[in-house]
């Protein structure tokens, strides 16, 4: 049955009226919510054209979910006033003492608008799935937008806008009190948009001992951070293996203050919280954009495989002895970065049909030099000929001898060949060189590339003897 409310009542009317199953079709306009609105039935809640506004001005009235399978759409909620403590606008309650233990399952909220709150949007302890899509999270100065105490199902966040004004952290996942336990399942954090706060997402892990927490983190856009982008806390006697797998892949950060993703133990320890985790954590991080000051630093001992991502800079990450001339952004220890991108991902689509490849001037320009040098000099083009004789136009390097060196540092300064971190024995070079000249001829003129060819001839005929 549908039941319909506009202006002239109240919403909590209509809630009661409803039967397990029903719809309550809220019409457009503001309702002042005096009281708590308390929805101790499974029944789903539609905003009309407009998206209805649901004001709470009382600083410890919200929204109260005492029920299964509980669906929010297309509302907007704002509370103007807080109270002292647990001033959230919405509140999924847990059970009592001592057990703690949260009682209901199955709430979805979509395509929604919150503002305000002093400590957050909402504060969930589940028994069962949650999914939070397409809603929009608006100025959020709050310890925590959205804080997830309990779950054992499914948690997915995804498609939402959370706007902040520089303080606060979007997702916390932690138990309350040190009786309640944080259940287990997956969470799944997919294409959310954040500016403007502390961090995105902590996560407290406290499992069940026979349930563990898989985690998916991808896609997100996470811009102007003023802390840690991604921290995991690894506190108390626990078995960090029953965090993971961790995956954090295919996000963009951009202007975070803090590292892009942290795996913590110096926060937790400044709450008092012991930091002996035991097991190895299972987290990867690949395909990301990472731009900042600091990548991924890990303080635990467990290596985090962040291989394939762009960290900024096609140098890749600055680590002081693994990679010290990095431009991007650094990471710690127990990290593996290589090989990393060479630019942001995704790679641009390619041009179809493809175009043929056409060298810049200046190569070509180089190639017809270097070939020239060689046809020239012919069967002493090792030992050389006095650029008188040959032609100074030819004397590339400047010292009056026209050789394989000339060819040799054209195709350097070109970018078509490396010049050489090593030379070869002399003994071992000659005996290369023979091999190479029984197949190719005295000058290895039929070598099947140009640069090929220069290259072998300084390295094998010409470098070992100077």
């Amino acid at each position: 049955m549908v039941w319909g409310v506009s202006t002239n009542g109240t919403i909590q009317e209509a809630v009661n009226q409803a039967s397990p199953g029903d719809t309550v079709l809220v019409a457009a306009g503001t309702y002042i919510q005096t009281g708590d609105l308390v929805i101790d039935k499974e029944v789903y809640i539609l905003g009309a054209s407009g998206k209805p506004t649901i004001q709470f001005d009382g600083g410890s009235d919200n929204v109260v979910i005492k029920a299964d399978n509980v669906l929010l759409e297309h509302l907007s909620f704002i509370k103007t006033a807080d109270s002292l403590w647990n001033s959230y606008i919405l509140e999924v309650p847990k059970g009592g003492h001592p057990d703690y233990l949260s009682l209901y399952g199955g709430l979805t909220i979509r395509d929604c608008s919150f503002e305000g709150g002093k400590d957050g949007a909402m504060y969930i302890n589940m028994n069962g799935d949650f999914t939070l899509e397409n809603s929009e999270f608006i100025g959020y100065a709050a310890y925590s937008t959205v804080q997830i105490a309990a779950f054992d199902g499914e948690v997915t966040i995804s498609g939402n806008t959370f706007t902040g004004s520089g303080g606060g952290r979007v997702i916390v996942v932690e138990p309350g009190p040190v009786e309640q336990i944080l259940y287990g399942g997956t969470m799944n954090i997919i294409e959310n948009t954040v500016t403007g706060v502390k961090s995105f997402l902590v996560f407290n892990h406290w499992a069940e001992p026979s349930k563990k927490v898989d985690i998916n983190i991808e896609e997100n856009v996470l811009d102007d951070i003023t802390g840690d982008a991604i921290s995991i806390w690894t506190c108390g006697n626990i078995d960090i293996g029953k965090l993971g797998p961790v995956q954090i892949n295919r996000n963009t950060f951009k202007n975070i203050a803090g590292a892009a993703i942290r795996v913590d133990t110096t926060e937790a320890a400044s709450y008092g919280i012991p930091t002996n985790p035991f097991g190895v954590l299972n987290l990867t991080a690949k395909q990301n954009n990472i731009y900042g000051k600091y990548g991924i630093i890990n303080e635990y001992t467990s290596t985090i495989d962040a291989r394939y991502n762009y960290w900024g800079d096609p140098s890749g990450p600055f680590h002081a002895t693994a990679n010290p001339g990095g431009l991007g952004a650094a990471v710690s220890d127990n990290v593996t970065f290589y090989p990393w991108l060479f630019d942001s991902y995704p790679p641009p689509p390619p041009t179809w049909p493809p175009e043929p490849y056409v060298p810049p001037v200046s190569q070509t320009e180089v190639r017809g030099n270097a070939d020239t040098i060689l046809s020239t000099l012919g069967d002493v083009i090792i030992a050389g000929e006095d650029a008188s004789v040959a032609g100074e136009e030819l004397d590339y390097n400047h010292d009056g001898m026209v050789n394989i060196a000339d060819a040799w540092d054209q195709l350097v300064d070109a970018g078509l060949l490396r010049p050489p971190s090593f030379t070869f024995d002399p003994e071992a070079a000659s005996a290369f060189l023979r091999m190479l000249q029984s197949i190719y001829g005295e000058t290895l003129e039929n070598f099947p590339s140009l640069e090929g060819r220069v290259w072998l001839l300084y390295m094998l005929a010409y470098l070992p003897y100077q």
